[in-house]
């Protein structure tokens, strides 16, 4: 038998952690509206690969501090909440 352990955890962030998490997550969900714009223009039914194609590059240039990863990440949000 398989026992999972969850351990509870909190977090003390500095004021400048703080500061730096809500900056990027609003420019994550900034992002997220622009893809989501671009989906239901037309896109309902692009996979990652058209998505890489027609947005990745204008994403990473509108959003340079953003990492690769969480760029990537916009499309499979979007998508989630479409299908």
């Amino acid at each position: 038998m398989q026992q999972t352990l969850t351990a509870k955890i909190r977090l003390y962030p500095t004021n400048e952690q703080i500061v730096s998490f809500k900056a990027i997550t609003r420019e994550y969900q900034r992002l997220c509206n622009i893809v989501s714009q671009w989906y239901f223009d037309g896109h309902f039914n692009a996979n990652q690969k058209v998505f890489q194609k027609d947005m990745y590059r204008y994403l990473r240039n509108e959003s340079p501090n953003l990492n690769s990863q969480m760029v990537q990440s916009t499309y499979r949000t979007v998508k989630a909440r479409y299908d």
